[in-house]
């Protein structure tokens, strides 16, 4: 799996589990909140009722005992048949006794033993009609008074008119003591007000002594049998309060909701806090992206810096990157290693350069810098170490052995000069060896060199002569001492062929009758010249004619014979660049008779210079063809193949080139490297196809060109235009 893709998940799970349990922590909170707010709502109402109707019966009591000390109705109750003045008094008495009663429809009512009517508050009426006004009929009246008679003195019984708009609370009070007739007093209250305070999505009941006195119309029957029987119905919240009063215990007060009614409260709160899930939801989604987002960053910017536009998704980029940085951890040590085994033959290249004079002073100083090391100042010789009877040595030596026998030459050379700041040996040839080396003195280098020698031959058979060179104050001048001790190689043979170690003033007198022009130095000058290496060329020709003419005296036999000698490297030249004199010089001319033209040595000079001059312009018009021939092919290349994931290994390969000579070859000719063309170019066909097709979308853009992500073109239009690639759509379509 993708790293990307995994990490969005295990970021979306960690937000989603917080989200999920923040919303369940609100949700809990939330319900119990609602659910005490709704319980205490419905007690306080049950208890206010309560208190309202424990109060009205406190009040009507109190009423109650008024009337029985009041002579009026005293007068009423003990006698017989009472007259109507006796009732009118009673009736003015109930009008004024009834302002201690609560509410403004309570209904006060008087009679006796032997009375078939009723006094009330607002007048006298029969009984039927009394019974008519509280909502019941004239049974229900006589039962309740017979109740009360058997009850005895100041019982209390209840009865409750069940009708919807006179829904009244009957309280009958039997007061026979004191009376010579047993007195019945009537207090009746409004249910409406005693219950206005009820919320009218709850059923208020009432009950006396486990019986049902008052429940809310419409409420169900199976509510009321469970109220009276006390097995409460689970589908129920029932809120209880009993009367507070010790004469009123025996009423209990009920207030019942459904819990189905009772959720649907909670229906607004779970709607709310749907939508705040709903709305952290998203809320999740955009951090998990700006997370994801963010966290992922650096590993684009890792593949973006080891070019890889299109992971395969299927992978784990982290995984991939592990590879390729492990890989590249191999391949730097392989260089590492390569480096270390070819530093030394670089080092070696370097010093046969110098020794040879093929580096101009630029060159020379940009190397020594190279190769920080290196002494490029003090007293500084060469020697030309050779092994004796070569011929025979080699020829005796198995043709496997013979680089064993030239390590070992050069191992005892190192070992034995490893005192000194700075010595180095080059292997010239099999039986040629190159000495440099640092010095104090010229005396003390020539005796630790004669013993070398000596030493090698006495131990190991070996034997070695070497020709000493002259000594220089600088690196630089090397080659020159280097001339001198090949020209003291070649002219030993003619005095001191036996000795082991020869020197310039051994050979002084024979220096002067032989021609100076060592192979290797007209090899150089065959290579720098089909390089084109004009410099390089002068340095050698300079340094040949010096030696050869300038320090000593020469005769015109030398002259021609060096003319001679040059004009052959002339031809080898125009062999190693496959061309003839005629296709650089006009057909009617003649090397060797320019170059015997000349009068002196310093004409000649200039005048091999010259040639050379136009033979390496012509070398280098040469490689300049090839080279344009190489850029028009790396460019089409990329014309070609822009639109693909390409790379500079595809180039390569295409050149038949190695990926490093690629790099450096397309730098070279194109001014840039290929990471920054390739990225140009697709930024100027992108900027083409915008103005062709303003209404273009960015993905297929991004596609259009090679890009594999629409980010990755949006860079490129930052870095070249400073603004984003939907923002120069933008502007393109505004043109």
């Amino acid at each position: 799996m993708s790293y990307l893709k995994r990490m969005f998940i295990t970021n979306l799970i960690v937000c989603l589990c917080y989200t999920i349990l923040f919303s369940v922590l609100l949700f809990v909170f939330t319900s119990k909140t609602t659910s005490t707010e709704i319980d205490n709502r419905a007690q306080a109402t049950v208890s206010q009722i309560a208190t309202y109707v424990d109060g009205c019966i406190s009040k009507a009591l109190d009423t109650s005992v008024l009337i029985n000390t009041n002579p009026y109705i005293r007068a009423y109750a003990n006698e017989s048949e009472p007259d109507y003045l006796n009732r009118i008094s009673v009736r003015d008495f109930l009008l004024y006794s009834i302002g201690y009663l609560p509410g403004r429809e309570s209904i006060v009512g008087i009679t006796h033993e032997n009375d078939n009517s009723v006094i009330t508050n607002d007048s006298s009426m029969y009984t039927g009609v009394f019974a008519n006004t509280l909502g019941i009929t004239v049974s229900e009246l006589e039962t309740l008074k017979a109740e009360a008679k058997a009850g005895g003195n100041n019982s209390i019984h209840y009865i409750i008119s069940n009708d919807n708009e006179k829904s009244i609370l009957t309280m009958l009070i039997c007061e026979h003591s004191a009376y010579k007739q047993p007195l019945y007093i009537f207090l009746g209250f409004k249910m409406e007000e005693l219950v206005s305070n009820h919320s009218d999505d709850m059923q208020l009941l009432i009950t006396v002594d486990d019986e049902l006195l008052y429940a809310t119309p419409g409420a169900p029957d199976d509510l009321k049998t469970a109220i009276v029987s006390g097995d409460m119905p689970k589908t129920y919240r029932i809120f209880t309060r009993n009367s507070e009063a010790n004469f009123l215990g025996n009423l209990t007060y009920y207030s019942a909701m459904s819990k189905t009614l009772y959720r649907q409260k909670l229906t607004d709160n779970y709607i709310f806090i749907s939508v705040i899930f709903a709305g952290l939801l998203a809320l999740t989604l955009s951090l998990v992206y700006l997370i994801t987002k963010k966290t992922y960053a650096p590993i684009v910017g890792l593949l973006d810096a080891i070019d890889v536009t299109r992971p395969d998704k299927h992978n784990n980029e982290i995984d991939y990157l592990k590879n390729k940085f492990l890989s590249l951890a191999q391949q730097n040590e392989q260089l590492s290693t390569e480096l270390d085994q070819y530093k030394e033959p670089l080092e070696e290249a370097f010093l046969k350069d110098l020794l040879y004079g093929n580096l101009s002073d630029a060159a020379m100083r940009e190397k020594l810098r190279q190769y920080g090391p290196l002494p490029s100042t003090g007293r500084f010789i060469t020697a030309v170490a050779e092994i004796s009877d070569s011929k025979a040595l080699l020829e005796s030596t198995p043709e496997n052995s013979i680089g064993v026998l030239g390590r070992t030459i050069t191992g005892m050379f190192c070992d034995y000069f490893f005192g000194y700041d700075y010595f180095r040996i080059l292997k010239l040839s099999p039986d040629k060896y190159a000495l440099i080396a640092s010095i104090k003195g010229l005396e003390d280098f020539k005796r630790d060199l004669r013993r070398f020698l000596l030493k090698t031959s006495e131990n190991t058979g070996i034997s070695l002569f070497a020709s000493l060179g002259t000594e220089v104050s600088d690196m630089r001048r090397l080659s020159e001492s280097f001339s001198v001790a090949l020209n003291v190689a070649e002219n030993r043979i003619y005095s001191m062929q036996n000795q082991m170690l020869c020197t310039p003033d051994d050979v002084s007198g024979f220096m002067g009758g032989n021609v100076y022009y060592p192979f290797d130095t007209e090899a150089a000058i065959i290579e720098n010249a089909a390089c084109g290496n004009i410099e390089a060329l002068h340095q050698q020709t300079r340094m040949l004619i010096s030696v050869n003419f300038m320090h000593k005296p020469f005769s015109a036999e030398q002259f021609s014979q060096f003319i001679f000698m040059f004009t052959s490297t002339f031809n080898r030249i125009f062999s190693a660049l496959n061309k003839k004199c005629s296709d650089i010089f006009p057909e009617d001319m003649v090397i060797y008779l320019e170059l015997k033209s000349c009068r002196d040595p310093g004409e000649l000079l200039e005048k091999i210079n010259s040639l050379l001059d136009q033979i390496a312009g012509s070398a280098q018009t040469q490689m300049t063809s090839m080279d344009s021939h190489s850029r028009t092919a790396m460019l089409a290349f990329i014309e070609n193949n822009y639109k693909n994931d390409i790379s500079l290994l595809d180039l390569a390969d295409h050149m038949n080139f190695s990926a490093v000579h690629t790099s450096r070859l397309f730098k070279a000719l194109v001014g840039q490297n290929f990471k920054e063309y390739l990225t140009h170019f697709r930024y100027e066909k992108a900027k083409e196809l915008i103005h062709e097709q303003p209404n273009i979308k960015i993905k297929d853009l991004a596609a259009a060109v090679g890009c594999s992500s629409t980010a990755i073109l949006s860079r490129c239009f930052v870095k070249y235009t400073g603004m984003s690639v939907g923002q120069y759509i933008k502007n393109a379509r505004k043109q």
